[in-house]
Parts: structure tokens; C-alpha cells; sequence
């Protein structure tokens, strides 16, 4: 059954075998066929409804050390430390995560574009 959650409710479950189907945001439905879809899906909302710009950018991931989930070039802080880069519009997001590390770091972008509260997501795992 596909059912939907949260990102908070998420991280507290296994959702290691987990794949998204969609994506809500807004209550707006995007279909997604994994969890690089899905984030693929979440920068495109982000950009496309100007939460996300240039300006904002290098979005740390959820560890905040030296690697990017979002940013200009395709290349972490430190450029020795792996990643699999994907294009969005004219950005790159790094992609090389489990599935409940994808839920963080979609979490760490909300905080640090201060829209947690405006942005409502949920995602349907089948």
C-alpha cells in the first residue's frame, strides 16, 4: 500500500529498502522512480518557486562537514571527498546517499533556506 509520510516520521522508521513513488510538496504531487528522482524533483520545486538561487548556494549536507548536497559546480568543499553529481537547472546536487540520508539532507535544505515552515513535504514510499 502506498503510504504517506513526513520527512520526521521518516527518519524515525527503516527505510532502507524503501523507494519513493512521489514526492508532495504543497500538496502538489510529483511521481518519482527513486530517491535521486525524488531530491531531483524537490531542487526543481525549490528553483522553479524561487526558494532556491545562486545566492543561496553551497548547500552543506545534513553532516555539515566538507561536502555539498547542493551547489554551482559539480565538486564538494573538499574535492577529494566522493559524490555523484546530477544537474538540475544550471546547479548540481550530489546524490551518493541511503535513502534516509536523502531524508536529511531534504531536511538540512529547508533549514538552511529558513522555509521549514512554509514548505510542506510529504513522500509516498510503494
Amino acid at each position: 500500500s502506498d503510504a504517506t509520510y513526513n520527512l520526521d516520521s521518516l527518519l524515525s522508521m527503516n527505510i532502507t529498502s524503501s523507494k519513493p513513488s512521489k514526492i508532495v510538496i504543497n500538496a502538489k504531487e510529483y511521481d518519482t522512480k527513486d530517491w535521486t528522482d525524488l531530491c531531483k524533483k524537490f531542487v526543481l520545486f525549490l528553483i522553479e518557486d524561487n526558494y532556491l538561487t545562486e545566492s543561496n548556494l553551497p548547500i552543506y549536507t545534513y553532516s555539515e562537514k566538507d561536502k555539498y548536497f547542493i551547489a554551482k559546480e559539480a565538486k564538494h568543499e573538499n574535492p577529494e571527498r566522493d559524490g555523484k553529481w546530477v544537474k538540475v537547472g544550471n546547479l548540481f546536487i550530489d546524490v551518493k546517499y541511503n535513502a534516509s540520508s536523502h531524508v536529511k539532507n531534504i531536511l538540512k535544505t529547508l533549514d538552511s533556506l529558513n522555509v521549514k515552515n512554509d514548505i510542506d513535504i510529504k513522500i509516498k514510499l510503494s
